[in-house]
């Protein structure tokens, strides 16, 4: 890489040329239903190391929790009830293990702890607080659901009626709430892909209950609403859509700016829901498929070109969450094992590895150690995934099938000012929106070992110097070569100047 000023008062004009060096890509073949049993199993040392029993006045009797055990936040209720649905998945896939009894008591105190302090309930957690019917109770209750349906057999009568009770008052609460629009800078994708699993919970799973039609109505309302875009014609489902959350070109911001995690997290809490309906009810899980996979290909047609070889996303605008936590596996296992996507089973089989050798260089059954600062909840939200991406291989109908990786392309979004590239010699992007910024990542020498050599840095690699960072940025040129693209860039350094760059990939 060569960068070429000239310098004036107020104008830096930079070029750069990008060539990156080809790496010979060794990946190993990998069972990725394996793998994600393997770290479930493992996580469990971890998981035990965070568990409480619940005690004090007000407390529910024979109940504990995972994590901190408050009302709020998320490392209460939310980090609990998704521990408590992989210690459920681990039933489910080794039902005669000799840990089993250990792991339904933990549920079973869990549930009685969730359910209890619900706001229907009569008990409270350890801050005397009820939760529920709140901004995110909906996935919250999901997940305590859920883990109650895969093992209900083995669960006494008083918990799952206390789940139950539970589950209809928050599918009840959210079906009343029509779903939000909102694209720019802060999608509300995310809100409704996971306001979608309680009332598809509950419209399968309690579905002779009276209220049953109304949770139906809202799971449709709700997954056919998680990716929008403005324009519905010729959208079969377009009576259904009451907003817009995704760009043009099907892309999606949050936290004001282009962000794969939320994109991808959108569609992962639609399978969730399809999930959860399809082990409990297979008729409405039918009624409920056309919604749930309601643009998924579409965002996926976008999405994939953000996918490195290594199986993890390009942050091309950059991240505001941890770097390398491998969440996407549940969204990857659903798009190879119910769309047969040959992409997503190529970055499922790599991320499944990934994440594996993470927790095995942890060595005690956690994935990210002390690197996260909200690391409790962290943890919980990746052996959720990780579950559902267990499920996802256990009941998918496309066990098997081809493996590609996506190169030799070159995008351009002009909606959310983006430009990528992924071939042979690795990725390169240009954001020139809410972000400034440029991306370079060569390929993985290896997988799961040396994969990684760069970090998405913003601002990074166009428009630092002397002037400072970036303020704007206005493309003005881009045209694609032989081997990748041209472009030009005039970049405004605040009030102390402007910045020309010109890129040759």
């Amino acid at each position: 890489m060569q960068f070429f000023r000239h310098s004036g008062l107020h104008r830096i004009s930079r070029v750069l040329l990008i060539c990156c060096l080809t790496f010979e890509t060794l990946v190993a073949k990998a069972d990725s239903q394996q793998d994600y049993l393997d770290v479930l199993v493992d996580f469990e040392r971890y998981a035990e190391s965070v568990w409480q029993s619940a005690a004090g006045t007000g407390r529910p009797p024979d109940s504990g929790y995972f994590g901190d055990g408050n009302s709020g936040g998320n490392g209460g209720i939310r980090g609990s009830c998704g521990i408590a649905l992989s210690y459920a998945v681990l039933v489910t896939a080794l039902p005669n293990d000799p840990k089993n009894p250990i792991r339904l008591a933990r549920i079973r105190q869990a549930l009685n702890y969730a359910a209890n302090t619900h706001t229907s309930g009569t008990n409270t957690c350890i801050d005397n607080k009820k939760w529920g019917r709140g901004w995110q109770s909906s996935l919250w209750s999901g997940s305590m659901g859920f883990a109650c349906k895969l093992v209900q057999s083995n669960l006494p009568p008083a918990t799952v009626q206390a789940v139950q009770r539970a589950v209809a008052d928050e599918a009840t609460y959210r079906a009343g709430i029509p779903p939000a629009s909102g694209y720019i800078g802060d999608t509300k994708a995310e809100e409704n892909g996971w306001n979608a699993n309680i009332v598809s919970l509950a419209a399968a799973w309690l579905n002779t209950h009276s209220n049953a039609p109304l949770w139906l109505d809202s799971a449709k309302k709700y997954l056919v609403n998680t990716y929008t875009v403005a324009n519905t014609n010729a959208d079969p489902l377009a009576p259904w859509i009451t907003t817009t959350t995704l760009y043009p070109s099907f892309a999606l911001e949050n936290h004001g700016f282009y962000h794969p995690l939320y994109q991808m997290v959108s569609g992962m809490s639609m399978a969730d829901s399809l999930m959860m309906a399809r082990l409990s009810n297979t008729n409405v899980a039918d009624e409920l498929q056309p919604f749930g996979e309601h643009n998924v290909l579409n965002v996926w047609k976008h999405l994939q070109h953000m996918v490195l070889n290594t199986g993890e996303f390009a942050f091309p605008s950059g991240l505001d969450w941890t770097l390398h936590s491998f969440q996407q596996n549940s969204y990857y296992a659903w798009l190879a094992t119910t769309f047969d996507d040959p992409v997503a089973r190529q970055a499922d089989a790599r991320l499944s590895q990934l994440l594996r050798y993470r927790q095995i260089v942890n060595g005690n059954g956690s994935f990210f150690t002390n690197t996260e600062p909200n690391v409790f909840y962290m943890e919980a939200v990746v052996a959720r995934r990780t579950a559902f991406a267990w499920l996802h291989h256990a009941y998918g109908n496309f066990q098997t099938g081809a493996t590609t990786t996506l190169t030799n392309f070159v995008a351009h979004f002009p909606d959310i000012k983006l430009i990528t590239q992924q071939g042979p010699s690795g990725f390169v992007s240009i954001s020139y929106g809410p972000k400034i910024m440029a991306l370079i990542e060569p390929p993985p020498q290896s997988v799961p070992t040396n994969a990684f050599v760069t970090t998405p840095r913003s601002p990074g690699i166009i428009g630092l110097g002397s002037l400072g960072n970036p303020t704007s940025a206005q493309l003005i040129s881009f045209s694609t070569n032989a081997n990748g693209f041209d472009a030009k860039l005039l970049l405004q350094n605040g009030g102390a100047g402007s910045t020309e760059v010109y890129v040759k990939t």
